[in-house]
């Protein structure tokens, strides 16, 4: 979820609500807002255009949303001031989808363009009974295993470190002359992207994170340039790379050496975690060739020393 989703209200008429299989319910509007076919009537530029992007850009719904086909509905448009229009749109996958729908708004021009766009829910699909009682079993499970964990972590994993709020385990660095990784952009179009070095007679260290909320309350995270710091051999203390400012596309024509594509997906931004929720991801660094790394300090939120 990006920061501004967060906290997002939403508008108080026309807005449609749920059932447990997803069908909308419709609420009494305010005065001003259209709902349906008196909507595209009355806008038809602005809520085809809402439509049009919504169903183009689908990348912040999620990535159990995004790569499915959807169906939407006009909950309501308003006029608002300097000649905008805000189309309140409901979403759910198409087909047999138990759940309830997403909801978002988008803010349209008189020409048709998309001046802003928020998310109000995102679509979610009703867990069966089978998982719940599995969910129950694991939490049962884990009201026996978690405190042994605490007691053998030391003599059992090494790179497994829990904090007080947090549990944290690494992977063993490794060092490339670049980074590849297979993920999709923003219009959900799946790419190949490359994480280069800048400097001269440096490299690509990159290491997976498992970050796990071991308390009862959500804990949120900073995942960023200061969240967390490796030390090398050498003395050297390295921060991590900003990946979405650094990574590119490979250059047009030019192959890239499978060998190096790390099978994950980058760890950073800002993250809340529930509790015993985990994230897992890589993270990258800059560093000289051929460094050898003693240990890995995380920072965020907790304070974890990971010694390799």
């Amino acid at each position: 979820m990006t920061d501004e989703q967060k906290n997002m209200v939403a508008p108080s008429g026309g807005q449609m609500d749920a059932t447990a299989a997803g069908q909308p319910v419709d609420r009494p509007s305010a005065p001003g807002d259209l709902s349906g076919d008196e909507a595209r009537k009355a806008f038809p530029r602005q809520v085809e255009a809402a439509i049009g992007y919504a169903a183009s850009n689908k990348y912040d719904y999620g990535p159990r949303i995004r790569n499915l086909e959807l169906e939407y509905t006009v909950t309501s448009a308003r006029p608002m001031s300097d000649d905008i229009t805000r189309v309140v749109l409901a979403y759910r996958p198409a087909g047999k989808f138990r759940g309830a729908a997403g909801s978002e708004y988008l803010d349209v021009d008189r020409q048709g363009v998309v001046q802003a766009r928020r998310q109000i829910s995102v679509a979610k699909e009703s867990m069966p009974w089978v998982l719940v009682g599995l969910a129950t079993l694991s939490i049962v499970a884990a009201l026996v295993l978690v405190p042994l964990m605490l007691i053998m972590e030391p003599k059992g994993d090494p790179l497994f470190v829990a904090g007080r709020t947090l549990w944290v385990r690494s992977g063993l660095p490794k060092v490339q002359p670049y980074v590849t990784y297979d993920a999709i952009d923003s219009e959900g179009v799946p790419r190949k992207w490359i994480i280069v070095p800048e400097g001269e007679g440096t490299a690509i260290a990159w290491v997976n994170i498992t970050l796990t909320n071991q308390i009862s309350g959500s804990v949120t995270l900073a995942i960023d340039t200061d969240a967390v710091e490796m030390i090398t051999e050498d003395g050297i203390t390295v921060r991590p790379i900003d990946i979405f400012e650094r990574v590119q596309w490979p250059a047009e024509g030019s192959t890239v050496d499978s060998r190096l594509n790390v099978l994950d997906i980058p760890l950073w931004g800002n993250r809340v975690l529930e509790s015993g929720q985990q994230i897992s991801g890589f993270m990258a660094f800059e560093v000289p060739a051929g460094s050898k790394f003693a240990s890995l300090r995380w920072a965020a939120t907790d304070v974890a020393n990971i010694r390799y």
